[in-house]
């Protein structure tokens, strides 16, 4: 017998793309359990009850909907950029409650440690205006428990770290105590990262920005991605080579499909073929921090084409002798010198791995067919990659008290970890998408099942569809430069055109700071309808959206984060209104603003550093020593 309630429950979460299989597969079990169930109310509204030992109702049974109000004060708060994680469906009230209090940014992850209430909860209440929300993730055990570990690491960030808690629902701890462990673990393993995360970007900041400003200097000798388009035949295979532990079983017969196919490796696994003789027509290396193609010797290596990015490490342009083939990462001054020679320079894909660029890369040329080897993403033979890609191969400690478990290419679980599950997930989406455009095929012939991919043997892959010539190294290598000489004056001046605006972020910030100043003075005598006061407040949002909209903040904002992070600590917590709070937001600004001042200062004397050579020289590269920062 249909239920409308549970049908447009169901449609609205195939919408939003829940799991709905297992639900609908346990429906009918579930349905007629009374462990869990739905009763009215003295207000006819639906309460759930639990019967066990005793009865136990998870809300009032007189009023439960203002019984839900009176229990969500505790948790009112107006701030922007929370990250709620609510344990407990239950009835419903609750959540709708907080939902109310969602501000702008807000993301609220409701874990169901229940399917059993889950299904009730689907059978006896619309709760379609819930699903429907985009701030409202949700997150049910035994269905889609599996993804709470990757939206954690998602949406928790260094800036929202302090707004973000973990709220039970009545009863829940009582019942679901064992489950609320495993997610408060989870929660603390997360905050951990993060707190992490955030020390590697303040300590790293000065060298993603001098990756930046050292491989300006090196834009006359690029290329980019956009330009090859069109170039290859797109019927032969394009062949993306990862560094995994199966990566042994076919690397000696990869040289087979060399001008048959275009091989695209990554720079741990370019390492390995070159021990193996076998050139790639392209690599891709993106890390701005870890430089491993330097730990070998082969001189190779700085023949072979490679795609990059602005951000990637300064020494792979600067001792790269082959073509540099960039993609942008949203970064105006790239795109602001390629469009002066009238060409585009677009982004690549990627979750997180280099090996996603190195697919995207393929789906960008529009090849019909892509082939995945040495893509594990699990341990095979309790390795994490081939030798010679990495000197510590093991499965860490880690791993083995978080185990992870993922179905294999042959239908058995085999250990994985949480970043590698994350990029198979990447994979699997992307692969999803491109269904009926692309065929994609995993010849690792190891690791981790692809959904969505062709399972065949390399030698299969190359017997089968390595058949055609194409010339993909010799089409790449005489490809011109995409600057001639006579555009090396206009990179200059386009470079010097930067750091004057830089340089204008400083005298804005400074500005600002006088107008916050006024403003709060102003204020403090609530000289509110004033001409001086609302000149002060014009001036100030005025200054704050010049500063907030410069595209050129991305050379500053990495080396604010310390700062920033210490204001959200310390302003987090307080009340909008609270007259404390308003004066530490002020201050708060204050220091911002001298943040700006003192980073635009560095980033002018890392560009002085580089122009001199002096850069290079420095035992930390890029780490400009406080007496060579410029008051200038």
């Amino acid at each position: 017998m249909s239920n409308i309630i549970f049908d447009n429950n169901i449609e609205a979460l195939k919408k939003k793309g829940f799991p709905c299989e297992s639900i609908l597969e346990q429906k009918d079990k579930y349905e007629i359990d009374n462990t869990f169930e739905f009763v009215e109310a003295k207000d006819k509204n639906l309460i759930l009850k639990y019967k066990n030992d005793k009865e136990v109702y998870f809300n009032s049974t007189y009023r439960p909907i203002e019984e839900a109000k009176k229990w969500a004060e505790q948790y009112r708060n107006k701030e922007k950029n929370k990250v709620s994680i609510i344990y407990g469906f239950g009835s419903g009230y609750q959540v709708e409650e907080l939902v109310e209090d969602l501000t702008e940014n807000d993301i609220m992850i409701v874990y169901e440690p229940s399917i059993n209430i889950f299904i009730k909860l689907l059978l006896c209440r619309d709760i379609t205006h819930l699903i429907a929300n985009e701030q409202v993730i949700i997150i049910v055990n035994e269905i889609n428990d599996d993804k709470f570990r990757r939206y954690l690491s998602i949406e928790i960030k260094w800036f929202n770290l302090e707004r973000t808690k973990i709220i039970d629902l009545p009863q829940y701890l009582n019942i679901f105590s064992e489950q609320y462990d495993k997610v408060l673990s989870d929660f603390k393993k997360e905050v951990v990262a993060q707190v992490g995360n955030t020390a590697t970007l303040i300590a790293r900041a000065k060298d993603r920005i001098g990756n930046i400003i050292c491989n300006l200097q090196q834009f006359k000798r690029i290329n980019t991605i956009n330009e090859l388009i069109g170039k290859f035949n797109n019927d032969i295979p394009f062949i993306v080579v990862s560094a995994g532990p199966s990566l042994i079983k076919n690397i000696d017969i990869l040289h087979e499909a060399k001008g048959k196919a275009f091989i695209c490796a990554t720079d741990t696994a370019a390492k390995v073929m070159l021990k193996h003789n076998i050139i790639p027509d392209v690599y891709v290396c993106v890390d701005p921090i870890k430089f491993d193609i330097l730990e070998i010797d082969d001189e190779r290596v700085w023949d072979i084409p490679v795609v990059c990015s602005v951000t990637s490490h300064y020494k792979l342009l600067r001792e790269s002798k082959g073509k540099i083939i960039l993609f942008n990462e949203g970064h105006e001054i790239v795109s602001r010198l390629i469009k002066g020679k009238g060409k585009e320079c677009d982004a690549l894909g990627s979750g997180g791995s280099v090996a996603h660029n190195a697919f995207a890369l393929g789906r960008f040329l529009n090849f019909k067919r892509i082939v995945l080897i040495g893509q594990d993403l699990a341990f095979t033979n309790n390795k994490t990659h081939i030798e010679g890609a990495f000197s510590d191969l093991s499965v860490s400690t880690q791993t083995k008290e978080n185990e992870i478990y993922v179905e294999d290419i042959n239908g058995d679980m085999v250990l994985t970890r949480f970043d590698f599950k994350a990029y198979l997930d990447w994979f699997e989406r992307e692969i999803h998408a491109l269904k009926d455009e692309v065929e994609v095929i995993d010849a690792t012939e190891g690791g981790a099942k692809i959904h969505g991919t062709e399972i065949m043997t390399l030698r299969e892959v190359i017997d089968k569809y390595c058949i055609e010539e194409d010339k993909v190294s010799e089409i790449i290598n005489e490809m011109d430069n995409l600057f001639s000489e006579k555009d090396y004056d206009y990179i200059d001046k386009e470079i010097s055109k930067l750091k004057t605006r830089i340089c204008t972020l400083a005298k804005k910030a400074k500005k600002a700071k006088v107008a916050n100043i006024k403003r709060y003075d102003y204020f403090t005598k609530k000289m509110f309808g004033n001409s001086k006061f609302i000149k002060a407040e014009d001036d100030l949002e005025k200054l704050d959206k010049y500063i907030n909209n410069s595209p050129d903040m991305v050379f500053i904002d990495d080396l604010i984060i310390g700062s920033e992070y210490i204001m959200v600590s310390e302003s987090s917590g307080l009340a909008a209104d609270d007259p404390e709070a308003i004066k530490k937001r002020v201050e708060n600004k204050n220091t911002l603003y001298d943040q700006i001042d003192i980073a635009v200062k560095r980033v002018l004397a890392t560009f002085e550093s580089v122009e001199s050579g002096k850069y290079f020289e420095e035992e930390n590269y890029g780490v400009i020593p406080e007496d060579r920062v410029s008051d200038k």
